[in-house]
């Protein structure tokens, strides 16, 4: 998950680190994520047993809002 300017760079970036990205929600440059919107990803990724990246931006960004459950994937 990515709310940066350039984000194919992020996905990019964990391809080259030997990711396979199975999903990508990308949002606008700053974009606020809402509470229903992270807990649904969080959701998403426990149902199909995925790991979630995002940018160290974002990360700080969503702080303390960041659901535990999507913290943990």
């Amino acid at each position: 998950m990515a709310g940066i300017g350039l984000p194919a760079k992020f996905i990019a970036t964990l391809e080259a680190c030997g990711a396979e990205v199975a999903e990508r929600h990308l949002v606008a440059d700053h974009a606020p994520y809402g509470a229903d919107e992270l807990a649904a990803l969080a959701s998403r990724a426990a149902t199909r047993g995925l790991m979630v990246a995002t940018t160290e931006k974002d990360e700080a960004r969503i702080g303390a809002a960041m659901p535990q459950a999507l913290r943990e994937r």
